[in-house]
């Protein structure tokens, strides 16, 4: 990390494009967006870092051209840009939880199948005895 890289406690999600270009650090609020140098592996912050955006839980799906973020009003979704690393949030974003699907809590994981077809969600319900569920959107 870059010397005095201002980490979260335990609220900070982290992911890396496929490509090992960028890294993106969620910080609760913002998203810092950082280039890789694939020589060394030091990281840099990119021209516009860090780019509003909730959190803590990010994924990047396979094909490297999505970021999803949690968020208490649902799902956010960013589009990568595979040159700059830059996010730009997709339109329609956050993604409401479905009703039935508690919605009103926020997700507590992501992750993005293989064929970046489907983000698998699960949520934390704190009124059910900390009990988790899943659901997937396709």
């Amino acid at each position: 990390m870059p010397a005095g890289y201002p980490f979260g406690g335990g609220n900070t999600g982290m992911a890396a494009d496929p490509q090992e270009k960028f890294f993106y650090v969620s910080n609760g609020g913002d998203i810092d967006v950082l280039a890789i140098n694939s020589m060394t592996g030091a990281l840099t912050f990119i021209s516009g870092s860090p780019a509003p955006g909730p959190g803590p839980y990010i994924t990047i799906d396979p094909s490297g051209s999505f970021l999803y973020a949690d968020s208490e009003l649902g799902i956010a979704a960013f589009s990568l840009d595979a040159n700059t690393g830059a996010l730009t949030e997709v339109a329609g974003s956050p993604f409401p939880i479905p009703e039935g699907a508690y919605a009103g809590n926020s997700p507590a994981a992501l992750v993005v199948d293989s064929t970046s077809s489907f983000l698998y969600v699960v949520v934390y319900v704190p009124q059910e005895g900390g009990a988790s569920y899943s659901y997937v959107v396709g």
